[in-house]
């Protein structure tokens, strides 16, 4: 019979548990960095007002209201072909990556246990609140499951460093038209 520890001694699990909080937390911190891209892409419209730019962007609450903020203001100034082209395939990259974040941030982490043959296994994921499942059914549907293991996690992290990276290119793109606008 298995048994499962409230503290289990393992090195191993020791590590996962080290793994699954710091992939947690670098998450997080990643989104800060695509908050960061999101804010820049937003003060273009602002030629270098930023104190405008940040009053404005900042003073929305949750990071899908300032994506649905700089997603307006690029709506209106992108050609059809940069907007076709670069930025919607930014823009839903974003909102879906958005979805599995708010999972990250606003879920509960735990570490389960349960027994394989005589030995006790332990899991670590963040699961989806019973109570949220319906209001998260889009982040299930793609993940095709109601938890978020190490492998999600590691996944998600480079998925994200990715979309900044890609959010930077596109920034910078847009900042050279924009000056190149100014020129005379």
């Amino acid at each position: 019979m298995a048994i499962i520890k409230l503290y289990p001694g393992s090195k191993k699990v020791q590590q996962d548990q080290d793994e699954f909080a710091r992939l947690i937390g670098e998450c997080i911190v990643t989104w800060a960095f695509v908050n960061r891209e999101l804010f820049q892409l937003y003060a273009l419209h602002f030629r270098g007002n930023a104190n405008s730019a940040a009053a404005a962007y900042f003073g929305k609450r949750t990071l899908a209201q300032r994506l649905a903020a700089t997603e307006k203001l690029l709506n209106s100034e992108l050609s059809p072909k940069l907007h076709d082209v670069r930025w919607g395939p930014l823009r839903k990259d974003t909102y879906e990556l958005l979805a599995v974040r708010s999972v990250i941030a606003h879920q509960p982490p735990r570490r389960t246990g349960t027994g394989r043959g005589d030995r006790a296994v332990y899991l670590f994921a963040i699961h989806i609140e019973p109570a949220e499942l319906r209001s998260l059914e889009r982040v299930i549907k793609k993940l095709g499951k109601t938890w978020l293991g190490l492998p999600d996690l590691r996944a998600h992290l480079l998925d994200v460093e990715s979309l900044v990276q890609r959010l930077r290119n596109f920034r910078k793109v847009l900042s050279r038209r924009k000056s190149s606008l100014r020129s005379p």
